[in-house]
């Protein structure tokens, strides 16, 4: 549990000596008022923080993990598109004049290249989120 969230927890759990009284005189005369006083930090409070903790971890790797396929698909495309032999790219460069493949590429090839540069900016841009997207470092977990 972090500093910050233990003095939360703390500031929470205070009474001032008012509401104390008040609370006290709401009780049944048979009503013990030191049954309703609670430790800020109980183990309860720190199980609960270690359960977020491993949440929000468990969340953030699923994360990484899509961040990273997502990634990896983009790249797959861009070079389906404009790399080696068999890319778009190339069949369209290499088409026998006069055909339907050549058609498409004296208007569609200045596309091409642009599009596959998109792409892998975005792949990398994601790369780079997955990279960053480990879970928060909380102190005392």
């Amino acid at each position: 549990m972090s500093k910050f969230e233990k003095r939360f927890l703390t500031f929470l759990h205070e009474q001032t000596d008012e509401e104390r009284a008040a609370m006290e005189a709401s009780l049944d005369d048979d009503t013990d008022p030191s049954q309703f006083d609670v430790q800020a930090n109980s183990p309860m409070t720190d199980t609960l923080a270690q359960q977020a903790n491993q949440i929000t971890a468990q969340q953030a790797a699923e994360m990484v993990t899509v961040l990273k396929g997502w990634s990896t698909r983009l790249d797959e495309f861009a070079d389906f598109i404009n790399k080696g032999p068999d890319s778009i790219q190339d069949i369209l460069a290499t088409a026998p004049p006069k055909t339907l493949l050549a058609d498409v590429h004296g208007s569609e090839q200045r596309k091409l290249a642009p599009l596959a540069t998109l792409l892998s900016g975005l792949s990398h841009a994601f790369t780079g989120y997955a990279a960053n997207g480990k879970a928060p470092e909380l102190a005392g977990v």
